[in-house]
């Protein structure tokens, strides 16, 4: 008798389900997928996914940890992005949901991470813009925790400098000869008087600038 040399990862959920006796949960809760294609649809962000468990495609949607009706968290996948799908209550029927994207050996984090271990950071993909947006007067506010926070000015906004530094530049400017460098909170912001100054105020938004 001829052999097939067609071979193929067992179906898992199927396998289950033919052995399954009372007692024993043969549902399926999550797996890994490599991503084959990625869309954003009238729905949300969808992905065509192939499981690493049986090679069995499907479609799955994108979990975000921040969403909701015209705002959240974007973030498109790539073909051959390796995800975790996680398949609510077990029924592979209700349709899969990406809630994690990995890295490995192939796909490891990048520099900024590797250098800075212990560190929080984002490092956005060569060539891809960081888009932030706020509307309805909300804020960007960037600062330390328990100091006052100031929005981010862009690199096109005018900057105010303080009554104090604009009397020490006035000096300068006049010729007047001083023993004094400018006034500490001054002397490492950008501003007026050959880029000494400081921002009393910035912008409500953030922009791409040059």
């Amino acid at each position: 008798m001829m052999k097939s040399r067609v071979s193929r990862k067992p179906d898992m959920q199927r396998l289950g389900e033919g052995l399954a006796r009372p007692g024993m949960d043969t549902r399926s809760w999550a797996y890994l997928a490599v991503v084959e294609a990625f869309k954003l649809t009238a729905e949300g962000p969808m992905a065509d996914i192939t499981r690493l468990d049986n090679g069995e495609p499907d479609t799955v949607r994108i979990g975000a940890f921040y969403a909701g009706p015209n705002f959240g968290f974007y973030a498109p996948l790539e073909k051959d992005d390796e995800v975790m799908v996680a398949v609510p209550g077990g029924d592979s029927n209700q349709g899969g949901v990406v809630v994690a994207r990995l890295w490995s050996k192939s796909d490891p984090p990048s520099s900024t991470a590797k250098d800075n271990n212990v560190d929080v950071s984002i490092h956005i993909k060569d060539g891809t813009n960081l888009r932030i947006a706020v509307t309805g007067g909300g804020k960007i506010l960037m600062g330390e925790a328990g100091e006052a926070t100031k929005p981010v000015a862009r690199a096109t906004d005018p900057l105010t400098a303080s009554q104090a530094f604009l009397t020490w530049a006035a000096a300068v400017d006049a010729g007047i000869p001083l023993l004094t460098a400018p006034p500490t909170p001054f002397a490492s912001a950008a501003g007026a008087a050959g880029g000494v100054g400081t921002i009393e105020s910035g912008s409500s938004k953030v922009e791409a600038s040059d």
